[in-house]
């Protein structure tokens, strides 16, 4: 892990971009167990947070030097600034009365609920700003998606279809050891590729290459496959209703299949 992040950091010198997409990727780990929460005893310091503050400091150097204009839609500044306002004020409110967790000390309070809150927003404006490009673009793509896929990859390496034998020993099991070998709750990790089978799948006419559309629908079903296997119910019904959604809108042929 050490390597990688020291690579990563290394190279963002050279492609702030392509190091932000290396980031992303390990969003896929940084909940396991074995992902190291703190650094040097600092509160909040971990790898990941240090390689993200190394792309930051990248990406500034990088429009100092010609950088493009930043072309934020209004609309879309709007919202964020707003999403910033209801954090700020429920961590005024939580700060003025913190009630059990004042046991966890003002600074855990601040790294968990303030920084830990808005510091996910960082990499997507990064990835906005740039993919200016088709290879870019396909990059930032790759990466996002991929955080699913290698989240899925663990699961389905968790929980063989092999050990299953009822709906109730599949969510007994993926309640015990999902948690623990992934990082996620099986009700999170179902939620979250609910929505990612349907991303992945609404990607597959972006290849020019026949054979690279049939990979693209091979890795919505690996993505569908390990949702399965979660035993969320919830996300269960978040991906019928994500799917009648998509294809009213777009591929009204499918709503035959679903």
């Amino acid at each position: 892990l050490f390597l990688v992040i020291t690579f990563l950091a290394l190279y963002a010198w050279r492609d702030w971009y392509r190091t932000l997409c290396g980031l992303i990727l390990l969003m896929a780990v940084i909940e396991h167990p074995d992902m190291p929460k703190t650094m040097f005893g600092v509160q909040g310091l971990n790898p990941w947070n240090l390689l993200l503050l190394v792309v930051v400091a990248a990406w500034l150097l990088d429009r100092i030097r010609a950088g493009p204009t930043w072309d934020l839609p209004a609309h879309i500044g709007v919202l964020l600034l707003a999403y910033l306002a209801v954090v700020l004020v429920g961590f005024a409110r939580m700060m003025h009365d913190p009630g059990p967790l004042a046991e966890s000390g003002t600074a855990s309070l601040v790294s968990e609920f303030l920084v830990n809150t808005l510091k996910w927003v960082v990499p997507g404006l990064l990835l906005f700003d740039g993919a200016r490009s088709r290879e870019r673009f396909l990059w930032g793509l790759a990466a996002t998606l991929g955080i699913y896929l290698l989240i899925s990859l663990q699961v389905i390496r968790w929980m063989p279809w092999s050990s299953v034998l009822s709906g109730a020993e599949l969510e007994a099991r993926s309640a015990r050891v999902l948690l623990r070998e992934v990082g996620y709750h099986r009700v999170n990790l179902s939620m979250m590729l609910a929505g990612a089978s349907w991303a992945i799948f609404a990607c597959h006419g972006l290849p020019r290459r026949w054979w690279l559309r049939v990979g693209v629908l091979a890795l919505a079903g690996v993505v569908l496959y390990a949702q399965a296997l979660t035993g969320g119910r919830t996300g269960y019904a978040t991906w019928g209703i994500v799917g009648l959604v998509l294809c009213t809108l777009r591929w009204r042929r499918y709503l035959l299949l679903l």
